[in-house]
C-alpha cells in the first residue's frame, strides 16, 4: 500500500519534529554523472511524542507556538493564506470558470479538482498578494476530482516566484466535532482568498456528484463553502491540510450547509501519480459486490464486509482466484468495512504490489494473495 504523506518522516525518527520538511530532487544525466537541478521540498504535518493536536499532528514551532499548543484561527489563516490560489480558467480568450489550488510544492505544482480545469485551454493563477502567474495542465482524474497545474511564469513574462507549500497533514483520527477550516476564493472575489469555519460533520462519505460519478471517502463539513471555492483548502485546527474542497449540497433555495472534500491522503497520492507518470495510477481488482447482509457475515466474527458478486475475466481477482460469493473481510490487512471502502482503499494500492486478501468462502475463513492491477 502507498504510504499516508502524514507518515512520511515519522519512520525516520522524528518524534520530537513538529513541521518537518520532506526533500527530493529531480536529476538529469548528463556525461554519466547525476547533477541535482531542481530541488522540490513539502511541508509535511509529523506526530510530536505523544502529544498531539486536533487530529493526531501538532504544528507551529515555524512561528514559535509550541508543541501540543494550538495557534489561533487568524494566525492559522495567516499561515495558510500564501498556500492558497485563485485559479481563472479561459478557453481562449473567453474566461469559463474560476476555482480554487492549494500548493503542494515549491516548485509551481498546486492541487484543485478536474472540474475546476475542465474545458479549459489557459490557465492563470492568482496569489493572495495579487500576483498573476501563468500556468500549464500537468493532468487530470475525474475519478477523485484531483488535478495538477503548475505554475511556469508570470502573465508578464516573468519567472514564477517560489510558492509556499501547504502543510500536508491526515484524516487519520479525524473525527466528527473537530474544527475545520475552509479556505479558498469563491465566485472569484478579488481581496485574497476567503476563511469560512465550521466542524468536521463527518468522514468516509460516499456521494454521487452532478454528473452521476461517485466519490468515496469524502470528509464532510458544515463549514460555509461557496462555488468558486472548489479546489481550495480545508485545514484541521492547527492549520494541517486534510482535503481539497470538491462538492456542495445545493438545493432550489441553496447551499444546505453540506460541503465534502477529497482526503489529503487520496489527493496527494493522486498528484504524485500525475507528476509522476502523466495520469493516476489506481489500484484495480476486477471485483463487483456490495456490502455483506448479516446473515452472509454470520460465523465470520466481524460485524462488516464485502460480498463478491462478480469478478472480471482475467483480472486481478480472477487470477488470485476469488469468485461470486465469496465474503472479503479484509485487504492488506485493513479491514472491509463496505463496498465504498474497498474501492477507496483498492484504488490507494500500487499496481503491481502483491496483497493479502482474507476473505470468508464455505464456512472457513482463508487467506490469499492478490497482484493489485492498473485500473483500465
Amino acid at each position: 500500500p502507498r504510504r499516508n504523506p502524514a507518515m512520511t518522516l515519522a519512520a525516520a525518527g522524528a518524534a520530537g519534529l513538529v513541521v518537518g520538511l520532506a526533500v527530493s530532487a529531480v536529476l538529469v544525466l548528463s556525461n554519466d554523472r547525476a547533477t541535482v537541478v531542481e530541488r522540490v521540498v513539502e511541508r509535511v504535518a509529523v506526530p510530536v511524542g505523544g502529544t498531539t493536536g486536533a487530529v493526531g499532528v501538532a504544528l507551529g514551532t515555524a512561528d514559535g507556538t509550541a508543541a501540543g499548543a494550538l495557534p489561533s484561527i487568524a494566525d492559522v489563516v495567516a499561515r495558510v493564506s500564501d498556500s492558497v490560489l485563485r485559479v481563472e480558467v479561459y478557453n481562449g480568450p473567453i474566461a469559463v470558470g474560476t476555482g480554487s489550488a492549494v500548493v503542494l510544492r515549491d516548485d509551481g505544482h498546486v492541487l484543485t479538482n478536474s472540474h475546476v480545469v475542465d474545458g479549459g485551454s489557459i490557465f492563470v493563477l492568482v496569489t493572495a498578494g495579487g500576483t498573476r502567474l501563468r500556468a500549464q495542465l500537468v493532468g487530470a482524474d475525474e475519478l477523485t476530482d484531483i488535478a495538477v497545474l503548475r505554475a511556469v511564469g508570470t502573465t508578464d513574462g516573468g519567472p514564477a516566484p517560489p510558492l509556499t507549500p501547504a502543510t500536508l497533514g491526515s484524516t487519520v483520527g479525524l473525527r466528527a466535532g473537530h474544527t475545520a477550516i475552509a479556505i479558498g476564493s469563491p465566485l472569484g472575489l478579488r481581496g485574497g482568498p476567503t476563511v469560512t469555519v465550521g466542524v468536521i460533520s463527518a468522514v468516509h462519505r460516499q456521494i454521487q456528484g452532478g454528473g452521476g460519478d461517485i466519490y468515496y471517502d469524502l470528509v464532510q463539513t458544515d463549514a460555509p463553502i461557496s462555488p468558486g471555492s472548489s479546489g481550495g483548502a480545508l485545514t484541521d485546527r492547527a492549520g494541517a491540510l486534510v482535503g481539497i474542497t470538491t462538492l456542495v449540497a445545493v438545493s432550489e433555495i441553496g447551499a444546505e450547509g453540506l460541503a465534502f472534500a477529497t482526503p489529503v491522503e487520496i489527493a496527494h497520492d493522486v498528484a504524485t501519480d500525475i507528476i509522476n507518470h502523466g495520469r493516476a495510477r489506481h489500484g484495480w481488482l476486477g471485483i463487483s459486490g456490495g456490502d455483506a447482509t448479516a446473515a452472509q457475515l454470520d460465523g465470520t466474527g466481524v460485524p462488516r464486509g464485502v460480498t463478491v458478486f462478480g469478478v472480471a475475466d482475467d483480472g486481478p481477482a480472477a487470477r488470485a482466484g476469488l469468485r461470486a460469493g465469496d465474503v472479503l473481510l479484509s485487504l492488506a490487512g485493513v479491514p472491509v468495512m463496505s463496498m465504498g471502502d474497498l474501492v477507496a482503499d483498492t484504488r490507494l494500492l500500487q499496481p503491481g504490489d502483491a496483497v493479502p486478501v482474507e476473505l470468508y468462502r464455505d464456512g472457513r475463513r482463508e487467506t490469499t494473495s492478490v497482484t493489485v492491477g492498473l485500473r483500465p
